[in-house]
């Protein structure tokens, strides 16, 4: 599973835009660490975001429930700040502030 939602994430980044629900909820969710992967998707340096983010997933139980609740919420489950499952049950908010709420 650990591979599975890393490699999510990283196609999530490299596929997305600024301002996507995705992206930012993933942007939020890694707070400072964010630029990071980032550099590393821009680089084209998969094997390092690979082993990085698994460092950070293994360090981090809350952050990989997190994502892996955003990951159920792809593609036109996400709009704007608001996430969806079966287009009308919300899952989760992104909030002004660039926190994700799973509720």
């Amino acid at each position: 599973m650990p591979l599975e939602l890393i490699n999510f994430v990283y196609d999530s980044i490299a596929n997305s835009v600024h301002e996507n629900g995705l992206y930012d909820g993933i942007k939020a969710l890694l707070g400072v660490s964010f630029g990071q992967f980032l550099g590393y998707v821009k680089n084209n340096e998969q094997n390092k975001f690979q082993e990085r983010f698994l460092e950070l997933l293994e360090s981090n139980e809350e952050l990989k429930n997190k994502l892996m609740a955003l990951k159920v919420t792809t593609g036109d489950n996400v709009h704007g700040d608001k996430i969806t499952v079966n287009g009308d049950k919300s899952i989760g908010k992104i909030g002004s502030i660039g926190t994700l709420h799973i509720s």
